[in-house]
């Protein structure tokens, strides 16, 4: 058996175990990140029925998120092969036996680590600056020097935070006067219907800049099914739009409002 992790296909780093014989076998992989910060390595350890079989490094984790259409797949492959030359294998690959429980331990991320803020340490362990992080796999990479991208990092993650007080400011102008946006942008003033429909989608982008800002995302998706909840609900008192599904959404956001409110608190609480 082995365990394969892959730096987009640009280097593969390979877990060995052995030959299992026929019967249960509880198999477990166990990942440790070297610190906070994109691209960062590790070190995974392969054990089989609770002895090691295997210990390896990665110099390099892949620095950016998989796309949606790139499948988790549990017992088969359906999408690109991890593997294309050492133990490579066709899709979908699907596994014979029988996996009786597939578990995930994810431990939190340092409270530190999402307390981004520029020109200053990320991490008071690592005492790294977000810029000095990415400098650091960038450098590695491609030999930029770590100051430059350091640089260019900071001048990205500023432009980075102009672009959600933008949208922000945007999304609050659609709220509190969506006909003078309509006239701006379009040329014509909104009316009827087109002014709530502004206000939700202003709701939305007030949401957008907030889950873009350093910090948790599931804040945005709070601000958004909270506020959307709340405005649907005065439409429905007060403004007179009695649609077949305004009541149901209202609930529908009520509803996730409560759970995201409780995801969040459950994550400071794990932040410690």
């Amino acid at each position: 058996m082995a365990v394969t992790g892959s730096l987009a296909h640009l280097k593969r780093t390979a877990w060995e175990g052995p030959e299992l014989e026929a019967g249960k076998h509880t198999i477990v992989f166990d990942f440790k990140s070297d610190g906070p910060g994109l691209g960062k390595g590790g070190t995974g350890v392969l054990s089989v029925d609770g002895q090691e079989v295997a210990r390896n490094s990665m110099e390099h984790t892949t620095p950016i998120t998989f796309p949606e259409d790139e499948t988790f797949d549990i017992g088969q492959d359906t999408r690109t092969p991890l593997a294309l030359v050492e133990y490579r294998y066709d899709v979908p690959f699907k596994f014979t036996g029988k996996i009786d429980k597939l578990t995930f331990k994810l431990e939190p991320p340092s409270r530190r680590s999402r307390a981004r803020r520029r020109g200053r340490p990320i991490s008071g362990r690592r005492g790294q600056t977000c810029g000095e992080s990415l400098a650091a796999f960038s450098h590695a990479n491609r030999g930029v020097s770590a100051k430059d991208e350091a640089e260019s990092t900071l001048c990205y993650e500023t432009g980075a935070d102009l672009r959600c007080c933008r949208e922000a400011a945007t999304g609050l102008a659609l709220l509190i006067v969506p006909s003078l946006v309509g006239r701006l942008l379009l040329g014509e003033e909104l009316t009827g219907i087109a002014i709530p429909v502004a206000r939700v989608a202003g709701i939305a982008l007030i949401a957008l800049g907030i889950a873009c800002w350093p910090g948790p995302p599931l804040v945005g998706m709070l601000t958004y099914s909270a506020l959307v909840a709340l405005y649907l609900a005065y439409l429905g008192f007060a403004g007179g739009l009695t649609g077949v599904f305004l009541w149901p959404a209202v609930v529908l956001h009520v509803i996730l409002t409560a759970l995201l409110t409780c995801g969040i608190t459950r994550m400071l609480r794990d932040l410690g």
